[in-house]
């Protein structure tokens, strides 16, 4: 009977704990997700392998100023252009060297480098522009936008 107590209390608390990180907005150790209004951003692109959860589907990390966070989950759609568009989910937060001269405004997943450029992801850093329009859904899949190429 003891024992039996034990676990559903353990149960309950482990429970809970798993909980807890959705509630402040991450699952490891970062800073809450920070609600941001629409905007427009231009600057320097990266790339990176994949967010833990998402396996090879395309996403991106955003800078914390950008409204990236992690919860488990992705939590909002962007749409990044470099050679052509594509409307990618946010799954990570990067600390892209946020406020420095070596600033990046989005890190594309493996998986989502080549649904906007057709120049090889060794390349590594890529001109970008990063629009978010406020809203987004949390199971929205990457969309490649149709003729939405960019003047060189």
């Amino acid at each position: 009977m003891k024992a039996t107590r034990i676990a559903i209390v353990t149960s309950i608390l482990f429970g809970i704990a798993l909980m807890i990180p959705n509630f402040v907005g991450g699952t490891h150790g970062e800073h809450p997700c920070i609600p941001v209004g629409p905007y427009v951003i231009s600057g320097t692109g990266s790339t990176y392998d994949t967010t833990a959860g998402f396996g090879s589907r395309p996403v991106v990390a955003l800078p914390l100023a950008l409204g990236g966070c992690y919860v488990g989950e992705a939590h909002g759609v962007v749409t990044v252009c470099a050679t052509r568009c594509a409307e990618l989910p946010v799954a990570d937060f990067c600390d892209c060297y946020w406020g420095t001269a070596d600033q990046r405004v989005v890190d594309l997943s493996a998986t989502a480098w080549p649904l906007i450029t057709d120049e090889p992801r060794s390349r590594g850093l890529i001109t970008v522009t990063v629009t978010y329009d406020g809203g987004g859904s949390p199971t929205a899949a990457p969309v490649l936008l149709p003729n939405t190429a960019l003047s060189p």
